[in-house]
């Protein structure tokens, strides 16, 4: 999956590529508030999404943090409050569907939330995108 299908094209926003190896689309994209704070910064292979994804809040604090592995998430994800607290943590992976030709993408393994205090609201246990368990139930 390309950038340009995931971010739609916005005046509120402003791109700029900062190319490495002399590669077309390679290097780190940076997305920008109109204030000029960054808003994303992610890793880029000719065009596709490849290793870690930053999305920060207006104020400049952290919103998430994940992976991408040719263009699709896939591995740890975190995401925080506006206070920087952690507000959600988990994994996870895509599997392509051959038969309907895209991929889909599940939590995988435990998955938490926490409150604006830290404490955990959530705690479950995924295999690929299925509950097998609620630990605070």
């Amino acid at each position: 999956m390309k950038y340009s299908e995931i971010f739609e094209e916005s005046k509120d926003y402003q791109e700029v590529i900062v190319q490495l190896f002399n590669i077309p689309n390679t290097g780190y994209l940076y997305k920008f508030y109109p204030t000029g704070e960054v808003y994303m910064k992610a890793r880029i292979y000719e065009g596709i999404f490849n290793n870690e994804m930053l999305v920060y809040y207006p104020s400049g604090q952290l919103k998430f943090k994940l992976y991408m592995e040719d263009g699709y998430p896939w591995g740890p994800y975190k995401e925080y409050h506006p206070n920087g607290q952690l507000q959600a943590e988990g994994f996870i992976r895509y599997i392509y569907d051959g038969i309907n030709k895209i991929p889909l993408v599940y939590l995988d393994g435990h998955y938490y939330e926490f409150d604006y205090a830290g404490f955990i609201t959530l705690h479950v246990e995924y295999k690929l995108g299925e509950l097998i368990k609620n630990y605070l139930e």
